[in-house]
């Protein structure tokens, strides 16, 4: 089933999103609003963690509340497809791209993505239409790059 209009994200995340896009028809953005996506530059491994706690941080201090974020691994964290019942309001989420396919939230942190790969197109443009108000990708360098 094509769906051809995206409610979902602000204009400029739609728009980064849709240079990953492969399918058949083109996706129309119907909202113009919003902030364009924060793309952070940092090496796989501690300087990646480093970035993220970062974000996070400035995250909280501009007075997100931590159930409106969920953090995207582009890894595999090996563990069953399923919805937790309960998610406390000061938690914030953790999952991997793949598993959070379909879900939402208002702002998406994607990490520990892939430089290169024969499914990184889809797995970036999964990642990147999940926010409804904001996205931050924390990126190696090489994949910064293709993201500004």
């Amino acid at each position: 089933m094509a769906l051809p209009d995206n409610y979902r994200n602000p204009g400029p995340v739609h728009a980064l999103a849709a240079r990953f896009y492969r399918g058949p028809e083109g996706v129309e953005a119907l909202r113009d609003d919003g902030e364009p996506p924060r793309i952070v530059e940092a090496a796989s491994g501690e300087p990646a963690n480093r970035a993220l706690h970062r974000v996070l941080a400035d995250l909280e201090r501009d007075g997100v509340s931590p159930h409106r974020i969920v953090v995207l691994t582009g890894r595999s964290l090996g563990l069953p497809a399923g919805r937790a019942p309960h998610e406390p309001a000061d938690v914030i989420r953790f999952d991997s791209i793949r598993r959070f396919k379909g879900p939402e939230r208002e702002v998406v942190v994607l990490v520990e993505l892939p430089e290169t790969g024969p499914r990184l197109d889809e797995l970036l443009y999964v990642g990147l239409t999940r926010p409804t108000a904001l996205l931050v990708v924390i990126a190696p360098p090489t994949l910064a790059a293709r993201l500004t």
